[in-house]
């Protein structure tokens, strides 16, 4: 969304992105919380659902799969295309069909039936494909905030570490 509500004698700021640009907003008012309501106003306006693009998750899964093939190594392209290709078919399976509908407890569902499958490692590789789908979503204006953005990785188990024998 936007970050914390700072004071500055009487007014109050915060910090937004727009168009890959930081910007400052000041806020007249007299208690934290109305100024947290403007806040919410604000930001709501500004991203209202008009000025977004109305896309189908499939679409702009194929979208983003040409742009990773364009400007990302071959072989991570191939490793994008299999994690989004195993997204694809839980949100289908979820009837999940428009971008715009996908939140961040679909994302953290996904994880977790993922890591029932799969080594930390590897779903949080998942993750950051999935983060960076999101983003680039965001970044071209389909939807207002990305859902990903507040999972956290699963955490990976310390290994032993190894001792050459005597041998």
């Amino acid at each position: 969304m936007s970050g914390k509500l700072e004071k500055q004698g009487d007014k109050w700021t915060f910090r937004y992105y727009e168009d890959g640009t930081q910007k400052r907003k000041t806020i007249e008012a007299f208690s934290y919380k109305e100024a947290q309501k403007l806040q919410l106003d604000f930001l709501s306006h500004r991203a209202s659902p008009t000025k977004l693009k109305d896309i189908t998750f499939q679409a702009f899964c194929n979208e983003y799969l040409n742009y990773a093939k364009t400007n990302k190594r071959e072989r991570t392209a191939l490793i994008d295309s299999y994690a989004i290709k195993k997204m694809l078919a839980y949100f289908e399976q979820c009837r999940i069909i428009r971008l715009r509908d996908i939140n961040s407890k679909h994302i953290e569902d996904f994880k977790i039936l993922r890591s029932k499958m799969l080594k930390p490692s590897s779903v949080n590789r998942e993750l950051d494909t999935i983060k960076a789908l999101f983003t680039k979503a965001t970044e071209w204006k389909y939807i207002a905030e990305n859902p990903a953005k507040p999972i956290k990785p699963l955490k990976i188990p310390l290994r032993q570490p190894r001792f050459l024998s005597k041998q």
